[in-house]
């Protein structure tokens, strides 16, 4: 059972409480089943937008690792926007999610449940705007400006984890993300059961992939 203290913040009552209390460490095989859709789904638009699909063979040698700094810096400084127009005061650094490596930005202060829904899923918005512009017809995003369009939507896993479990917050509750943890709790974003649900079809995805990349691999080498 938790309740609000006078922050409005979250608060478990008991020690076992806490095991209901969302953690991103905990989900380290969600965050990258989610990632694996988000990919997927990443092409898709492009290829909606009119746009070809990312190559790492055209453009310049060095564009994956260019768009990858890009995206790490554009992604967090996107986290940081609301807060900052908000007069929320942040802070960033650099932690482990069990063996993942991230960058983050951190609330010195609690936050409104709504303010932090869109801190949440800001850079998941804001860079639909390279696929979206296209789609209009107002310009071609370059294969660099594509790779950091996916890169940033497949960073996203993560987020989509925190908004779904604010999302469960009252209103008129807060959250205090510290960026390497929340001060008070949050509830999870869905159940066990849902949990393994997510990773199970991520793995057969996997697996379909695999066997038709060997299928493939066999039929070229009987041709030839």
């Amino acid at each position: 059972m938790c309740v609000r203290d006078k922050r409005q913040l979250y608060i478990p009552l008991h020690v076992s409480d806490k095991d209901e209390c969302f953690s991103l460490d905990r989900y380290g095989g969600d965050i990258l089943a989610i990632g694996l859709y988000l990919f997927f789904f990443s092409l898709l638009v492009l290829q909606v937008s009119g746009l070809d699909g990312i190559s790492a063979s055209s453009g310049k040698p060095w564009d994956p690792i260019l768009a990858l700094i890009i995206t790490l810096i554009v992604h967090e400084v996107l986290h940081a926007v609301p807060p900052i127009l908000s007069g929320v005061g942040v802070r960033f650094g650099y932690a482990r999610i069990g063996k993942l490596p991230v960058f983050y930005v951190g609330m010195k202060k609690p936050v409104s449940r709504n303010l932090y829904l869109l801190i949440a899923v800001s850079p998941l918005l804001s860079l639909h705007v390279i696929p979206l512009l296209s789609l209009a017809g107002l310009w071609k995003a370059t294969n660099l400006l594509k790779m950091i369009y996916v890169l940033n939507t497949i960073g996203s896993s993560g987020d989509i984890l925190m908004f779904l479990s604010a999302l469960r917050l009252k209103s008129e509750e807060k959250v205090w993300d510290t960026g390497v943890g929340f001060e008070g709790c949050l509830p999870k974003p869905y159940s066990d059961r849902i949990s393994l649900v997510i990773k199970a079809i991520a793995v057969i995805l996997l697996l379909i992939i695999i066997v038709n990349m060997a299928l493939n691999v066999e039929i070229i080498i009987v041709k030839e």
